[in-house]
């Protein structure tokens, strides 16, 4: 967990940036100081929570879904009346993906946090810059910080999908995997009037414009879509 200060940022993006979106208005936001995980949440930390959770191998618990089964890196056992997850093919520090909001929310709960609001998710990925991504694109290139699908499809490893977490250059809140890799879940609901929540941050599937700090996508708390992952935050 890395600790993050609290302030006041311009949230969302400004009328110059080209690759603005209509649900990106720009307003002052206030946060309080929080704790957030250095990297998205792995196989091996969430496959912790589902034996400990006694989650069958359907991936569904108290008639929620919580990971979209068959899974590409996680697998359970069931012996001696115990289901038991485990992490295949050198998966371990891959970002867990196909999680719903309903079980990213479970293991944020289940670890004593929370998911992060909308607000705190902005703050910790913009890092105190204003530009529409937290690095200079005229001076750096999004490749070095990011898994995305310009650069994942000739990526080591498994080809297009997931890339262990810490493998690109980190923001300056020493935050890793904030662009790219997964799409993450945030505690929040996407506008009053909707049945979906908030995630950010792009995914090793996305265009560079779904990287941008401000960027939003939204889906339905039990969609667990294929490239959908998470955080979590501590007060």
């Amino acid at each position: 967990m890395v600790h993050i200060s609290g302030g006041s940022f311009l949230m969302g993006s400004p009328d110059s940036d080209p690759d603005r979106r209509a649900d990106e208005d720009q307003y002052s936001v206030e946060v309080s100081d929080f704790r957030i995980s250095r990297y998205p949440i792995t196989n091996a930390q969430y496959a912790s929570f589902l034996t400990a959770m006694k989650v069958p191998a359907t991936g569904e618990y108290n008639g929620k879904r919580l990971i979209s089964m068959p899974h590409p890196f996680l697998n359970c056992t069931y012996a001696n009346n115990e289901y038991t997850w485990n992490v295949h093919d050198g998966g371990e520090n891959h970002p867990v993906s196909g999680i719903s909001w309903q079980g990213a929310d479970a293991f944020a709960r289940w670890h004593g946090g929370s998911l992060p609001s909308e607000a705190q998710w902005e703050y910790a990925c913009r890092a105190g810059t204003k530009t529409p991504y937290y690095i200079d694109l005229s001076i750096t290139s999004l490749d070095k910080y990011a898994w995305y699908i310009q650069n994942n499809n000739t990526a080591p490893g498994n080809g297009i999908g997931t890339k262990p977490v810490g493998g690109k250059y980190y923001n300056p809140y020493g935050l890793c995997d904030m662009m790219g890799n997964v799409w993450e879940w945030c505690l929040d609901w996407y506008g009053t009037s909707t049945d979906k929540r908030v995630l950010r941050g792009g995914a090793f599937d996305s265009p560079a414009t779904d990287c941008r700090s401000a960027a939003r996508f939204s889906a339905e708390p039990e969609n667990a879509g294929a490239n959908y992952g998470f955080r979590i935050v501590m007060e």
